[in-house]
């Protein structure tokens, strides 16, 4: 996480944990392992922000924005440990046909197979 990014709804930056840790740190720690190991719930951190920010100067389009999501540091922070942990199962807990989303595996994969299943159809006569 960058710490200059923008805050969530708490107003709170990485910047602030990383500045304050040694007053926080324990608090926060003790606050992450609760809900990792199932004591307590994300629902109180679980609130985001979206927001537009203008891709150009004087926008007037929708288009011309892009949204944003604000999330608190705590609830990323969770986010994160959570896809850590769950990085060295994932090859063995989603299908080998899932391409998609899986690192060392590519979406370009699957076009590739379903062109090659057209053009083996196609060569027999069939019909699609």
């Amino acid at each position: 996480m960058f710490p200059t990014k923008s805050p969530g709804l708490d107003g709170m930056s990485t910047l602030f944990y990383q500045r304050y840790w040694h007053v926080i740190g324990n608090d926060v720690v003790s606050f992450c392992l609760n809900v990792l190991n199932g004591g307590a719930s994300v629902r109180e951190i679980n609130h985001t922000l979206i927001t537009l920010i203008p891709k150009v100067d004087n926008p007037t389009r929708v288009t011309e924005y892009r949204p944003i999501s604000l999330c608190l540091v705590l609830y990323k922070l969770i986010s994160k440990t959570l896809v850590n942990r769950m990085k060295g199962i994932m090859q063995d807990v989603i299908s080998e046909y899932q391409s998609a989303f899986v690192p060392s595996r590519l979406i370009t994969d699957n076009i590739v197979a379903a062109f090659e299943n057209i053009h083996a159809i196609q060569r027999r006569g069939e019909v699609l």
